[in-house]
């Protein structure tokens, strides 16, 4: 099984974890949100599998972006627990 990791953003999420999405039953294998925009995927699907399983779950009202990673990403001020997730699963 080949795994690929993504940078979900779903924009104006506002509070809670992006929309009510549940990334699992949109085929991740594993995820971590970062903010209540932004999660980490990790999945086995393609990104376009992953984007229209997401995208089924936000309807016609929500902003989308899943871009594909090569590895861990930097950044500074995400959740608590955030960048031990990503060095662990990328």
């Amino acid at each position: 099984m080949n795994r690929a990791a993504y940078l979900a953003v779903l924009p104006g999420a506002g509070t809670g974890e992006g929309h009510g999405v549940d990334l699992e039953k949109a085929g991740a294998l594993a995820h971590c949100w970062l903010d209540g925009e932004m999660a980490l995927v990790i999945t086995d699907k393609s990104r376009s599998k992953i984007y229209h399983a997401i995208k089924r779950q936000l309807g016609s009202n929500g902003a989308l972006l899943i871009a594909p990673l090569s590895g861990a990403p930097k950044f500074k001020g995400m959740a608590a627990g955030s960048t031990k997730w990503a060095r662990h699963y990328l």
